[in-house]
């Protein structure tokens, strides 16, 4: 049976290829029929080059079932790394969220008592003026006490 296409067989020589005859095994052999031919976890170890060693001469159906039934196993399993890796930057960041959260309330609380100090001493400051009536309140004071509310409000 001289099916086929022609094909070039090298120096200047052209043939026709032969279509083989598909081999149909007389027994069922762990590879051939039946819903599980290969396991799955071998079925996702398995290097591409080995899978179709293993699978040379099964029925053209099957070979496309398994690979594809390969495939699917194989996404299954980098969906699941994704989607681990990603409740993993998760927490990381609800972590580091909350860690800042703290750094921000304790940062608060040292500006209210630095204001608290800086209100404490501009009162000690204007006390001592006015019991100073007699000098006038220098320029520089005021330039200080000025920028120093601009820059803690």
């Amino acid at each position: 049976c001289w099916r086929g296409s022609w094909r070039w067989r090298g120096r200047r020589r052209w043939r026709r290829r032969r279509r083989r005859r598909r081999w149909v095994p007389a027994s069922p052999s762990p590879y051939h029929g039946g819903p599980d031919l290969i396991n799955d976890d071998l079925l996702m170890t398995l290097s591409v080059r080995e899978l179709n060693k293993r699978l040379h001469g099964c029925p053209r159906d099957q070979v496309v079932r398994l690979k594809q039934k390969r495939r699917t196993l194989k996404n299954r399993g980098y969906a699941q790394n994704c989607r681990s890796k990603r409740l993993q930057q998760r927490h990381d960041l609800e972590l580091t969220n909350r860690h800042l959260h703290h750094e921000m309330q304790q940062m608060k609380v040292e500006l209210a008592k630095i204001k608290q100090e800086r209100d404490e001493l501009i009162q000690t400051l204007q006390m001592r003026q006015r019991e100073q009536s007699l000098l006038p309140l220098q320029p520089s004071h005021n330039r200080w006490l000025t920028q120093s509310r601009a820059i803690l409000t």
